[in-house]
């Protein structure tokens, strides 16, 4: 039996056709070997064709790539944690615990003149679903069956395969792999959209019809992106994850805000601020460190995603002083140093002057990613914590108002 990565390539798709013609059932009938394919062939092309045009494809948990932990092993392999994929077809890929990909093929690298200046060769580390025929059992008859045991394999193992390719920068796109900066071509060189099926007259390209899968080469899953030039040791900052097809991951897997050093929607003094120091937000996953040398870099805590402003109102905001940038402790604590300001006439610099003002926090968790590159869940629903809605990405908000010391004391005392 031949896999279904190869029965495939037959089809204008590669996808195989829908089973329209569901088995009506009745006392006495006939069935046959056919009889079952085809009832197996309507719930399962029904199931994919539901996957591929309600979910999509690529990864939907785990499946991150890391050096291998033998460093003598790092020049030719790399290893991927379990985990599960749909691919372009709507087909499960279950990779139930940790692999490691066949070996790097550094003989088919291309030479560096082989493609335009400034289109670069990265090596892709492909996911592949692929069934296996299994199970030999003795049959009375088949005319197709030339095994003089006449033997037919009696089940079909889903499984996966691992593929590397040697891609350009410009076919990045195929494989729907995003990038910061983008990949539509400049109209200035005349060249159409990507989609351009536009029913307007003015299209370059046929109209698509929705229910066609777009595919890349083999159905591929693309899992990551090897960037080293020659070969060497493969370490953490050579594998690029951020950027692969990926579907909604399970909240589960999702990085959270799990506390705060300020009472949200309170009151805070300038004595509290003072013995604080800082403003502080702690997940509960290690998160993906900025680089030292991208003070505002596109992604991390930094002073353009951990925002901290006071004022009477939105129309009326200053930003809070920082006594430092914004940064990242423990790998999992954000962290804005507070600045005290000195008052005319006062020796002490304190923070009284955000006395009777309300600060705003906003941390935009859209461009926070965590250690496997997934953006953490952000959004402070309720004011309660963990934060997130189930989805990644999203804007933590908070704020609190400052009142003098000794205003606040006294309330607590009418309190308790």
């Amino acid at each position: 039996m031949k896999k279904e990565t190869d029965m495939s390539r037959d089809c204008d798709d590669g996808c195989g056709e829908l089973a329209q013609e569901r088995l009506r059932y009745f006392t006495g009938r006939h069935m046959t070997a056919r009889d079952f394919r085809d009832e197996q062939a309507y719930h399962r092309t029904h199931r994919l064709l539901h996957n591929r045009m309600l979910h999509g494809w690529g990864v939907v948990c785990g499946l991150d790539v890391r050096p291998h932990p033998n460093p003598e092993c790092r020049p030719r392999f790399v290893k991927v944690d379990c985990g599960f994929a749909l691919d372009c077809c709507g087909r499960e890929i279950y990779v139930p615990k940790e692999a490691v990909p066949p070996e790097i093929p550094w003989d088919q690298l291309p030479r560096p003149d082989d493609g335009p200046n400034g289109d670069e060769w990265y090596l892709l580390l492909c996911l592949q679903y692929e069934e296996t025929a299994t199970e030999l059992l003795p049959v009375l008859y088949h005319e197709q069956n030339c095994d003089p045991q006449r033997r037919e394999n009696s089940r079909v193992r889903e499984g996966y395969a691992f593929a590397w390719h040697w891609i350009r920068k410009s076919e990045l796109p195929d494989y729907q792999w995003k990038m910061r900066s983008g990949s539509c071509p400049d109209p200035k060189d005349g060249e159409p959209c990507i989609e351009d099926d536009c029913d307007d007259g003015s299209s370059s390209g046929p109209c698509k019809c929705c229910l066609e899968p777009q595919c890349p080469r083999d159905h591929c899953v693309p899992l990551a992106l090897i960037c080293i030039s020659e070969k060497g040791p493969i370490e953490r900052d050579n594998i690029w994850l951020a950027g692969r097809p990926a579907l909604e991951t399970p909240q589960y897997e999702l990085t959270h805000v799990c506390s705060i050093n300020w009472r949200h929607g309170g009151e805070m003094t300038p004595g509290e601020l003072a013995d604080m120091g800082a403003l502080r937000i702690r997940f509960d996953r290690r998160l993906k460190p900025q680089p030292d040398d991208q003070p505002t870099g596109p992604t991390g805590i930094n002073a353009c995603t951990f925002v901290v402003q006071f004022g009477g109102g939105a129309e009326d905001l200053d930003f809070v002083a920082e006594s430092a940038p914004p940064s990242l402790e423990y790998d999992c604590v954000a962290v804005y140093p507070l600045d005290p300001r000195r008052r005319k006439g006062y020796r002490v610099a304190d923070y009284s002057y955000l006395e009777h003002q309300t600060v705003f926090i906003s941390l935009h968790c859209d461009f926070i990613l965590d250690c496997h590159d997934r953006a953490v869940d952000g959004n402070h629903i309720g004011g309660l914590l963990p934060s997130g809605d189930g989805v990644a990405g999203g804007t933590f908000l908070s704020w609190f108002k400052v009142v003098p010391d000794g205003a606040y004391d006294r309330r607590q005392e009418v309190q308790s």
